[in-house]
């Protein structure tokens, strides 16, 4: 990842904001037209204040993700991008024609602060701080069938892309040159937040004791693929109190600015998530989780 963090920003230095805001005119782009105290307006055209519609495209072939998808069938990548919410952007990108069946890729993303209820987080800094938040992404290849080797997921209706870590890094240089404080993301699945945590640390140090002591007394025995079906169907059970394991979302962060840097480095935080760490102990209630893999028909062979 930092061979291919530091070939990106190698890129990323040639890449003017004509390169990224093409097609736009210039009294579309000045920064009064686009920002209002923070905010974007609606009536910018351009994906979270930065990128046109040509633009995401410019971004697409210069950092060879179309070489990338063309290698894996994927051809005519076309894109488009949706700014008619102020607060919140979409973007797409589609191998073929514009419609539902041809997505790639999917982003919701918007630029802005987080506000946290004060009293749970111990010594987060509530000051005002922006982050990128990604609420929606997906990545995947609609050409592509499931195997033995590589089952489907929670969620998921085609393989992905794996090209997660290649859209993180675009991000991180995204969020950097725009000054903000991190990243945010709050993933909908429990596997998808435990991919999230290779880099994203939780702001609530509950949820951090949580991820760590699943990933700490189950993956040793089973597969990530188990796991995931296992927490989907409510089969993974926390000894300490009886009670099934239910995914509930939080909100994951990659830190970029000393002050919410300091928050996760911090003795209290690190003191909070080891406490918390005591409420755990899980196991896999396998009798159930059999019979459910068996009921939906799911491939992938037991541990």
């Amino acid at each position: 990842m930092i061979r291919l963090l530091r070939e990106y920003k190698r890129i990323a230095k040639k890449i003017t904001r004509n390169d990224i805001q093409a097609g736009c005119d210039d009294d579309e782009i000045t920064l009064e037209s686009l920002m209002n105290f923070g905010r974007i307006q609606s009536k910018s055209k351009l994906f979270l204040g930065i990128f046109s519609n040509a633009g995401l495209k410019y971004v697409l072939d210069h950092f060879h993700l179309i070489r990338d998808l063309e290698a894996m069938g994927l051809t005519n990548i076309t894109s488009e991008i949706e700014t008619g919410d102020s607060h919140t952007h979409k973007m797409y990108v589609y191998s073929g024609e514009p419609n539902p069946s041809n997505v790639i890729c999917e982003l919701v993303a918007k630029k802005g602060p987080l506000h946290f209820e004060k009293g749970l987080q111990p010594n987060y800094p509530h000051i005002e701080m922006s982050f990128l938040q990604v609420e929606w992404l997906l990545l995947q290849n609609p050409k592509k069938r499931f195997t033995d080797e590589k089952p489907r997921l929670p969620g998921q209706s085609y393989p992905g892309l794996g090209l997660g870590k290649h859209l993180m890094i675009l991000m991180m240089i995204l969020a950097q040159n725009a000054g903000l404080d991190g990243i945010v993301n709050k993933p909908h699945f429990f596997h998808t937040a435990f991919m999230f945590t290779k880099k994203f640390i939780f702001v609530d140090p509950f949820k951090q004791a949580e991820i760590e002591i699943l990933s700490r007394d189950l993956l040793k025995k089973y597969s990530f693929y188990h796991l995931s079906w296992a927490s989907f169907f409510e089969c993974v059970i926390n000894e300490k109190t009886g009670e099934p394991f239910i995914w509930e979302p939080g909100f994951l962060i990659f830190p970029m600015s000393k002050s919410i840097t300091k928050y996760f480095d911090s003795k209290e935080y690190k003191k909070q998530v080891t406490l918390h760490k005591k409420e755990f102990s899980f196991k896999i209630d396998e009798i159930k989780y059999k019979k459910m893999i068996a009921e939906h028909n799911l491939p992938g062979k037991m541990w």
